[in-house]
């Protein structure tokens, strides 16, 4: 973060900002790249969101799973199935040598390879990320999520499933995706709702509750969104 003595309002994408004079912390705020996540994890933000590797005719993928290692990890995940055209989460696990023959799935034709070592493409399992931080694969893609063990309509019980809960309070998708998990304390009482495909059951005064946020929102931005929701 670095320091800058002024800021320009503008308009943008229907969003307008305010000007602000005086010093303050600067952020630049940049699209998500495809890639390393972290250790084995990848991204891909899709065709729609600018990956060149679903554009780019010179980029290659060597195999059917295994893939030879220097094929190009976003089209072997699209190849394989574990992402779509949108883009995704996936996991890649390096393998020992192989010989690889080339196919055509999910509209990708990979090639034939010579042999040597490769990697696995596979789903990364719902879960906690790290900190407050879960993750969930949503329902189109085999989240295990126990929607049968939902207690309260956000809040919950501390004991609810978290993906299923994130999906009846509508912060994740079908597809799924990122969200936050907040402790709010004890909560004297949770209703039974049916939202999303999801429907939670009632329960009496919890001593530990907690409610979701989307991956970016802080507290103070919950509360807004709830007012918001309430008028409509």
């Amino acid at each position: 973060m670095c320091i800058r003595d002024s800021f320009n309002g503008s308009e943008n994408n229907g969003i307008k900002t305010e000007p602000w004079n005086g010093s303050y912390g600067a952020v630049l705020l940049t699209p998500l790249k495809c890639g390393v996540l972290s250790g084995n994890k990848y991204c891909c933000i899709g065709k729609n969101k600018g990956c060149k590797s679903l554009t780019d005719p010179t980029k290659k993928v060597y195999g059917s799973g295994p893939y030879k290692e220097g094929s190009d990890t976003c089209l072997a995940a699209l190849h394989s199935g574990d992402i779509s055209e949108d883009g995704g989460n996936f996991l890649v696990v390096t393998t020992e040598g192989n010989t690889y023959k080339g196919s055509q799935k999910n509209g990708i034709t990979s090639e034939d390879g010579n042999f040597g070592p490769g990697f696995t493409i596979g789903r990364p399992s719902c879960g906690q990320i790290s900190g407050n931080i879960y993750y969930c694969l949503g329902s189109k893609n085999s989240c295990a999520g126990n929607v049968g063990y939902v207690y309260g309509s956000n809040p919950y019980t501390s004991d609810s499933d978290k993906c299923a809960s994130a999906r009846h309070c509508g912060i994740v998708p079908e597809t799924g995706g990122h969200f936050k998990v907040v402790s709010i304390g004890n909560h004297n009482n949770f209703d039974a709702t049916t939202k999303n495909g999801v429907t939670s059951m009632q329960y009496g005064a919890y001593a530990v509750s907690y409610t979701h946020l989307r991956a970016h929102e802080t507290p103070e931005h919950l509360v807004c969104r709830l007012l918001l929701e309430k008028k409509k």
